[in-house]
């Protein structure tokens, strides 16, 4: 019995400290969205919007460019289009807020038996794998143009994910009324999340289709899991049979090379997935040693088969890089691996949740090694905090004071923009690039990352960038300088 307190002691330590890290975490996201600014495309396409109209210009794309009807849609709301450019900082604010809300949706709903206490930690373990491993940051939370059509369909399939436990778990006592509020709720989702982006539409529809498969093969009723499957394909096909993605398809590729795009998709799925094992190793050994002990007895037996949900999650990320590969005929650049890696995450996480049994569980909880759970939380801190880890960069970028040095100067040339006239305005060079609020393009011949800014006009007026005088800085030597004058530069702060 004095053993089982002291564990519990010790367990209640290491759930604060995880809680701290969550936190820290959130803190310094929200931190650096006071500082979002417009970058590349956000220009181009407000300018082209203001200039043809929001019909002419939704229709072209469509027709010529992309089949993203959601995307196109929110494109409206670009501040700059709407001459609100704060509007930056309050959209990146709302999305991590939402963001990190929506994951404890999920888990509320997918551990509804469980004490909130445990879900709030499930919730914050989540957050912090993903924010540790989470390939960029700026393009998920920070970048208009890009998190309309890849974080915000995100966001949707998670809530998605979250009624759909709900419905699952109250179908045969749910009032007709309520069953037909949350059916349009889900099709206004389902409609959303296809019309963002391409893996989104692979994610939905392989989730969509592996329900049927299962509620199926269990002789359950299929007729709300129809419905949703007749509108996903619907918007499937009108996503993917838009003439704008043959058009776009044309201008990149001159010919499509099937083996090389069948080749280097499973290649690059493997190494996708080798990449992520260590800090999803991590995650699972936190979840045995520290948060399942909480959940215990309560832990109710999934109807999900653990090879069912690993297949597809295979088959998920494996399709997301093959139709990359197929559309690009490169390798996937980070607002789509983001995508990826958010969806293994979760994948992983339902898969970690039903492998685990109550017997394992109630014997970490009663006979657990103290010694052994302290070596997993250092782990733990040590993954989400290692040199390589996306949030180790953005307080890299904090303390070393590129955050507020990179917003000054931007500021100043949106300022220059402003005021000119001309066709074309040359603007003072960025002499810093914080990763986390930069859209970075590695370059091979050079091995440094080079910051692509923005080229397109905005109401007659361009802005040049001397991109070569500009690299982002790897986050090992800004620790350095941090290490070596961080009392200069905290005194400047």
């Amino acid at each position: 019995m004095n053993y089982h307190k002291e564990h519990t002691k010790l367990n209640s330590v290491f759930e604060v400290f995880i809680y701290l890290i969550t936190f820290v975490c959130i803190a310094a996201l929200l931190y650096c969205a006071l500082y979002a600014y417009p970058s590349g495309d956000d220009y181009g396409y407000a300018h082209r919007i203001h200039r043809d109209g929001f019909l002419d210009s939704y229709i072209d794309t469509y027709f010529s460019w992309s089949g993203r009807y959601m995307a196109s849609l929110l494109s409206f709301f670009n501040p700059l289009l709407l001459e609100l450019p704060k509007l930056y900082p309050v959209y990146s604010l709302l999305l991590i807020v939402v963001f990190v809300f929506s994951i404890f949706f999920f888990v509320h709903q997918a551990l509804y038996n469980s004490t909130k206490r445990s879900k709030l930690l499930v919730t914050s373990l989540l957050i912090c794998t993903i924010m540790a491993g989470m390939p960029s940051f700026f393009e998920f939370f920070y970048w208009f143009s890009a998190y309309i059509s890849y974080t915000i369909p995100c966001v949707l399939i998670v809530i998605l994910l979250g009624m759909l436990c709900m419905y699952d778990r109250k179908s045969t006592t749910m009032a007709t009324s309520l069953k037909i509020v949350l059916l349009i709720v889900a099709i206004v989702l389902v409609i959303g999340i296809i019309g963002g982006n391409e893996l989104t539409l692979i994610t939905i529809d392989c989730i969509i289709a592996f329900l049927i498969i299962s509620k199926w093969r269990s002789h359950e009723s299929l007729g709300y899991w129809r419905i949703l499957s007749i509108i996903a394909i619907l918007c499937s096909v009108l996503m993917l049979a838009a003439p704008g993605n043959f058009a776009r398809l044309d201008l990149c590729q001159t010919q499509i090379d099937y083996f090389h795009v069948l080749f280097f998709g499973t290649i690059y799925t493997l190494l996708f997935l080798l990449k992520n094992i260590p800090l999803l190793a991590i995650m699972s050994l936190v979840y045995i040693f520290i948060v399942s002990p909480l959940i215990g007895e309560k832990k109710e037996k999934s109807k999900l088969s653990p090879l069912s949900v690993s297949l597809l999650a295979l088959i998920g990320v494996w399709l997301m890089h093959i139709f990359t590969f197929l559309s690009t005929d490169t390798c996937p650049l980070e607002r789509t691996e983001n995508v990826v890696f958010v969806f293994l995450v979760f994948s992983w996480a339902i898969i970690l949740y039903i492998i685990i049994p109550n017997n394992l569980i109630t014997f970490v909880r009663t006979r657990q090694n103290k010694l052994l759970s302290i070596i997993v939380m250092i782990l733990f801190f040590f993954s989400i905090f290692r040199m390589e880890s996306t949030i180790n960069a953005t307080f890299a970028d904090i303390l070393s004071g590129n955050i507020v040095q990179f917003a000054n100067e931007r500021q100043v040339q949106i300022d220059l923009l402003k005021k000119s006239n001309s066709e074309k305005t040359i603007l003072p060079s960025l002499t810093v690039a914080p990763k986390t609020l930069t859209y970075t393009l590695y370059d091979d011949s050079l091995g440094l990352n080079a910051v692509i800014m923005p080229g397109d006009p905005f109401y007659e007026t361009q802005a040049v960038f001397p991109i070569d005088t500009i690299r982002v800085q790897n986050s090992r030597k800004i620790w350095g300088q941090v290490k070596r004058n961080g009392k200069t530069w905290l005194s400047n702060q």
